[in-house]
């Protein structure tokens, strides 16, 4: 049987798991973490913006440079390339350049019936005006009127406004509607 060496695993398992530790800690969020492993992680924070100062100044020092030396050479200024726009996951079906939503303090066009005289309110308006009617009978007189659709399921749609504006029409009784 081979002998085991203990003392060389037990003393490299410590190293390693210290390691991890410290590794842990850097991504961790500081609120878990002692005093003194706050003061050094400011300190790595002290340290890495004085760094990135001294690259700064030594990167605008060679601008400067290059400034003069395209000026020596009869170059105008150069103008500054614009920032590299990182892309925006657009939602599906939106088309590509189109942003989101609609301009701030513009309010939508009135949807219109397909024959662009009227809305489906001012036609349940007029057509409900001392009379008391079911959805369905609303629906088929609206059409009658003249208001044009290509909805399948216009009657839900007429349903869905007369609900929705308490304010325009009255539920007289269930089903039965009229205006006010």
């Amino acid at each position: 049987m081979a002998k085991k060496k203990t003392r060389k695993r037990t003393a490299s398992k410590k190293r390693t798991t210290r390691k991890k530790v410290v590794r842990r800690r850097r991504g961790a969020s500081l609120s878990s973490a002692s005093w003194a492993e706050i003061q050094g992680e400011l300190r790595r924070r002290e340290e890495a913006v004085a760094r990135l100062d001294k690259q700064r100044s030594r990167l605008l020092a060679d601008l400067e440079a290059i400034d003069e030396e395209i000026a020596t050479l009869g170059g105008g200024a150069a103008k500054p390339k614009r920032a590299v726009r990182r892309k925006v996951r657009r939602k599906p079906g939106r088309k590509p350049g189109r942003k989101p939503g609609r301009k701030p303090g513009r309010k939508p066009a009135p949807r219109r019936g397909r024959a662009g005289k009227m809305s489906l309110t001012e036609a349940l308006s007029k057509v409900l005006s001392g009379k008391t009617m079911s959805v369905t009978e609303a629906a088929a007189a609206v059409k009658k009127i003249g208001y044009k659709t290509k909805s399948e399921n216009f009657r839900t749609i007429v349903n869905q406004t007369l609900i929705k504006y308490p304010k325009v029409y009255k539920k007289v009784a269930r089903g039965q509607y009229t205006a006010r």
